[in-house]
């Protein structure tokens, strides 16, 4: 057996483990004549097919002796050249070459500090190993300069891996184009051609071992493409090989769109089926991520069997900046038109949406329909203005013209459902979405609004509506349930009453409400201090208060001025969030109001105003997999008789906010948390290039704790330090002179 070179020595006989890129790496010294190298050499490392288990002390060796070779001083120059040469095939990869060219000295470099900055580095180290670079990671590394654990990056100077594949097979160029081409260039997840798009192995090679491997020929027939391949973006292709690294560890099968569906199996991985190599492949048949358009294709079999709502046309309301659109497109729904006068959402949607039809003045669009001008769309949805019940707009209700425009949208709904039973189809789906205190609205608003909807012959009148609540009426089925928005992804506390309405034989219940199998979770603790981008930040609470449409011009005067929820600490001094930020906040993509012009404050407004496109997503997901009535709610069950208010039209159920016992098997959801959780982090929504002028100043930090003084207000006593120790940078007399200057309201007066 061949023996290890002298010069290299094993510090450490336990592996270092990278668990998310499933590698492996042994810690070792190499002397040289000139100085001596001490890193991690990989053993496991798919991207170049290396894999020598522990016991397999021989290959090993021999692995550890060849490397110990490549690495040699005196062999850095003509490896450099070579590099040199890739590098220029690459013009168009000069971001990762940034990364390639901080690597190259050969040693320990931190992400944070010594690598370029750029906040999709994970995608450039990718791209290195892509390329076939061995690269070693530590993700919990000390770095002195940032003095606390970092992830750490090395490059070993070795030969590149000759795999242009993905760890443990081969395809020539011309094969990849071909497989392209066969494939139409179709990404399969989103359903659309895409330039972009690459061969995906249908087989995660998380799952592979070295008898895995198999030869693929140029002449591959296009059946044998097919079967094997299907073709990914590299962001789809990132999550899928975290989704299979996760089912690798865990046995939990992924799923896609958030549908829990699966048309072989289930959830769990089949213990009988081996975890690793080609006995594996069994087990990934009917996971949604291993064939994506054999599992849509047995998806729609399966709801085609069912009452399912087949929803493929949206009209949309109030349309501000389209939510609905962000949300509901990649689920496949048409929108047909919108319905939005406010100058700046409008501009938002001709960028966005420019082969869409806006029609302005939602008090045109009966006679539109009626007049067959514009379509009849299967569903409806409006956000009709909310100031008119809000605590911004003093409740005003229905006194309110903007509170009628609730009204107004019955008129639509009812005009498009007459023309679409005229045409033989089914009463449309109707989403209505507001803030939660229409349901405390002293004009009844709310009443008017689901009384008209159910076809009552007289409002419905309650002192208050519940948060949950269910309506039978002779014309529609009515459901609604208040959520917030923090336990969807965003961290931000935005609760808002989501309503669905249909015929008398849709139940929207089973869409809003869930069957309770879990304990409900509670917001996890975070870090409220933080380093992202080379800068230092500090937040004052896990998640924000809800952003409200005038944070662009009342930033300081309302109570997240004080729980501090809406500031964030950039390197010391304190801001307020960005138009991006709040942009991230309500799940739109980064810069979607970013429009050439635009001003901050239509940017904050136009977003505030918005819905939180993840609690929408998760709503059209629902309704998507609609099948009929499974929650059985009764005017006539024993266990809701303190619930129900019956008349001869109808009946309504009031859920309150609480879980509801239907008998002993089935229990409801009705609460504003819904029963898979997810969570955000500040973290991930600031962004280190905010505008200047969004920082408080001294005067304005003083004017804060004036007015908390002044009004007895309670205040997150962190924030109170640092509004203190930036005001404490001008004096009294400094700060007295410049704010005469600015206009100052009632309580200002010293």
């Amino acid at each position: 057996m061949e023996k290890l070179n002298k010069n290299i020595k094993i510090i450490e006989n336990e592996r270092k483990i990278h668990s998310k890129a499933l590698e492996e790496y042994v810690h070792c010294e190499f002397a040289y004549s000139i100085k001596n190298w001490n890193g991690w050499v990989p053993v496991e490392y798919r991207r170049t097919g290396v894999s020598i288990k522990p016991e397999d002390t021989a290959h090993l060796i021999s692995y550890l002796n060849m490397v110990y070779e490549q690495m040699k001083p005196e062999n850095f120059s003509d490896w450099k050249k070579k590099q040199d040469e890739f590098w220029k095939e690459k013009s168009k990869a000069e971001k990762t070459k940034e990364f390639f060219d901080s690597l190259i000295k050969g040693s320990w470099q931190c992400v944070e500090c010594t690598l370029p900055k750029n906040p999709n580095w994970a995608r450039r180290i990718q791209d290195l190993k892509e390329f076939g670079y061995t690269l070693a990671t530590d993700t919990k590394r000390y770095c002195p300069i940032c003095k606390a654990n970092k992830t750490h990056i090395m490059l070993l100077p070795i030969e590149r891996g000759s795999i242009t594949g993905n760890g443990y097979e081969t395809w020539s160029l011309s094969l990849r184009k071909r497989i392209i081409k066969v494939l139409g260039g179709i990404d399969v997840y989103e359903g659309t051609s895409n330039a972009h798009c690459l061969p995906d192995h249908k087989f995660p090679e998380v799952r592979w071992d070295e008898n895995t491997k198999s030869e693929n020929p140029d002449n591959m027939t296009d059946n044998e493409i097919k079967q094997k391949f299907q073709l990914l973006t590299n962001q789809r292709n990132q999550q899928k090989r975290e989704i299979c690294r996760k089912c690798f560890q865990t046995g939990k099968r992924g799923t896609i769109y958030g549908i829990d569906y699966f048309y072989k199996g289930t959830t769990d991985w089949d213990v009988s089926i081996p975890c690793k190599g080609k006995g594996a492949e069994r087990g990934c048949v009917g996971c949604p991520w291993y064939d994506i358009a054999e599992w849509k294709r047995h998806l729609v079999e399966q709801l085609g069997n069912k009452k399912s709502l087949n929803i493929k046309t949206v009209g949309s309301i109030c349309s501000g900046i389209e939510a609905a659109s962000v949300a509901w497109q990649p689920l496949g729904f048409e929108f047909q038109w919108f319905s939005e006068i406010a100058d700046f959402p409008s501009k938002v949607l001709l960028e966005k949406y420019p082969q869409i039809p806006n029609l302005g003045n939602m008090n045109d669009i009966p006679s539109l329909i009626e007049n067959n001008e514009i379509s009849f769309p299967d569903l409806l949805c409006a956000g009709t203005p909310c100031q008119a019940f809000s605590l911004a707009g003093c409740k005003n209700g229905l006194k309110d013209d903007r509170g009628n425009l609730t009204l107004k949208f019955v008129d639509i709904v009812e005009a498009n459902d007459r023309k679409r039973i005229s045409q033989g189809k089914e009463q449309s789906i109707i989403f209505w979405e507001n803030v939660e205190g229409v349901l405390a609205d002293k004009t009844n608003a709310f009443g008017f609004l689901v009384s008209s909807l159910a076809g009552f012959t007289d409002v419905i009148e309650v002192k208050k509506w519940p948060n949950a609540g269910i309506i039978r009426g002779p014309k529609r089925n009515i459901a609604w349930r208040v959520l917030d928005a923090k336990f969807f992804g965003i961290p931000q506390q935005r609760k808002r009453l989501y309503v669905l309405a249909g015929g008398t034989d849709f139940y929207p219940e089973n869409v809003l409400f869930e069957m309770h199998s879990n304990e409900l979770m509670q917001y996890p603790k975070g870090e409220l201090c933080f380093e992202k981008d080379g800068h230092k930040f500090e937040v004052f609470r896990e998640y924000t208060d809800c952003l409200y449409s005038a944070y662009g011009t009342k930033w300081n005067g309302n109570a997240a001025a004080y729980n501090g929820s809406l500031f964030v600490v950039q390197d010391d001094k304190l801001r307020r969030l960005s138009p991006l930020e709040c942009e991230r906040l309500m799940g739109f993509p980064d810069k979607y109001t970013d429009l050439l012009g635009a001003k901050k404050t239509n940017r904050y407004q136009a977003t505030g105003n918005s819905w939180v496109v993840p609690v929408i997503e998760w709503i059209g997901k629902r309704l998507i997999l609609y099948e009929s009535d499974k929650m059985h709610f009764s005017s006539n069950n024993v266990r809701l008789i303190n619930r129900v208010i019956s008349w001869e039209e109808g009946f309504f159920i009031d859920c309150g906010k609480d879980m509801i016992e239907i008998d002993d098997e089935i229990i409801i959801n009705c609460t504003n948390v819904p029963e898979n959780c997810k969570f955000g982090s500040m973290r991930d929504i600031i962004s280190a290039d905010a505008p200047e002028d969004i920082y408080i100043s001294p005067v304005g930090c003083y004017g804060i704790i004036r007015r908390k003084k002044e009004r007895n207000l309670k205040i997150n006593p962190r924030l109170e330090q640092v509004l203190w120790s930036i005001s404490s940078q001008m004096t009294l007399e400094e700060i007295e002179n410049k704010s005469k200057v600015q206009k100052r309201g009632k309580f200002s007066e010293m």
